[in-house]
C-alpha cells in the first residue's frame, strides 16, 4: 500500500494539502506497518510506525472538527502543526 510521499503525484489528492507519511491515497485511510510500500517488515518499526499513525489520525480528525466549526484556516494551520510533528519524528 502506498503512502504519503510515495503516492503517485498524478494522483488527484483532494484535500488542501499534502498527505501526511502514513496517510493512503484515500483521506482518513492510515497505514502502518507490513502492509506499506517499503515497509521494513519488523515489529518494532511497525509498532513505532503505528504510533504515529495513532497521532496522524487524531490531527486528522481534530482538525476535522475544526474546519466544521470555525473554518479552513484553522484546520490549515492544525494541518501544518501535524505534519511538523511528523517531520520530527
Amino acid at each position: 500500500m502506498l503512502t504519503g510521499e510515495d503516492l503517485p503525484d498524478d494522483r488527484r489528492w483532494p484535500l488542501g494539502r499534502r498527505p501526511f507519511h502514513l496517510a493512503a491515497s484515500m483521506p482518513s485511510v492510515f497505514a502502518a506497518g507490513d502492509v506499506r510500500h517499503g515497509s521494513v517488515q519488523r515489529v518494532a518499526a511497525a509498532v513505532g510506525e503505528g504510533s504515529i499513525a495513532i497521532q496522524q489520525v487524531h490531527a486528522f480528525l481534530a482538525a476535522s472538527k475544526l474546519d466544521r466549526g470555525r473554518g479552513a484556516d484553522v484546520q490549515s494551520r492544525a494541518m501544518d502543526t501535524a505534519l511538523a510533528a511528523d517531520r520530527d519524528s
